[in-house]
């Protein structure tokens, strides 16, 4: 009887978890300043983009170009999102050095760190 009510809950609760969609994001930049002894020494990918990467210039300073991306599903239970799939909640940013990812941020991280009085944000690397 317990295994029959629990599997009860399961299959309800089950039909209250749903996933959605997102749009598609709309393109836009933003402004990244590499602090590190060789600033230049760093690029930036975006996951899912079929662009080239993008340089940090000797001052550390890069604006990254994000086009349109492949969408994912975000996952809602009784209409509350549980896990947001987003554009700007993946880390879908790459720091890269020579040939290894060093570094994966979100959008969302990105926009959390310290910002410049010109809008870049300040990302501290090794």
């Amino acid at each position: 009887m317990k295994a029959l009510l629990i599997a009860a809950t399961a299959v309800q609760l089950g039909a209250c978890t749903t996933l959605a969609l997102p749009p598609y994001n709309e393109p836009f930049t933003e402004r990244v300043w590499v602090v590190s002894n060789d600033p230049s020494a760093y690029r930036f990918r975006i996951e899912g983009s079929q662009q080239p990467d993008t340089p940090v210039e000797t001052d550390g300073k890069a604006t990254l170009s994000f086009p349109v991306l492949p969408r994912e599903c975000s996952s809602y239970f009784l209409g509350i999102k549980i896990e947001d799939r987003s554009v700007v909640a993946r880390d879908l940013i790459h720091v890269v050095r020579g040939d290894e990812v060093v570094q994966k941020l979100s959008v969302n991280d990105l926009r959390t760190l310290p910002a410049s009085a010109d809008g870049y944000h300040r990302l501290a690397l090794e």
